[in-house]
């Protein structure tokens, strides 16, 4: 399969599912009131999405990355729209937003054990934001160049 880089070892990457899955496990066992059913639907859903990519790579003797994607689709919108309401309920109560940044630290820990560069643009879970966390800002301040000044005063530096 071409994923455009060194793909990790299969044993890791097994590993590092079963351990995605034990987060979820534990964000859904974890006391976050009204979001509990929330969050064992978002396990649920993942455990199904994981477990039906692992059997389409498993069956296929060279699966197809889209065609993989797309029979996902499904599962992963309604992944989505699962922590978008998550997100929702984040907003107001900060187990819900410690539960939910707790699952994305340790799907990120997972991905970078994988990929060391990490994904393409960093990963988030999906709706999920951290309204609770204070935002940290990674990107360099963008260097500020000099106007030009103005034609007319004998000055044409730029």
């Amino acid at each position: 399969m071409d994923f455009g880089f060194t793909p990790p070892d299969p044993d890791k990457a097994l590993q590092a599912f079963d351990n995605i899955k034990a987060a979820f496990a534990k964000a859904a066992a974890a006391d976050t009131g009204k979001a509990q059913p929330l969050f064992q639907n978002l396990s649920d859903k993942f455990n199904k999405m994981m477990d039906d990519i692992i059997d389409i790579a498993s069956t296929d003797p060279n699966p197809n990355p889209q065609k993989i994607m797309f029979k996902m689709m499904p599962v992963m919108m309604s992944v989505q729209q699962t922590a978008t309401q998550l997100q929702r309920l984040a907003q107001t109560d900060s187990r819900v937003a410690d539960a939910m940044a707790e699952l994305q630290d340790s799907i990120k820990t997972e991905i970078q054990a994988l990929l060391p560069g990490g994904l393409p643009g960093g990963f988030n879970l999906p709706g999920a934001g951290n309204s609770n966390r204070p935002q940290q800002d990674n990107k360099p301040a963008a260097p500020k160049f000099p106007r030009p000044k103005k034609p007319g005063n004998g000055n044409f530096d730029f």
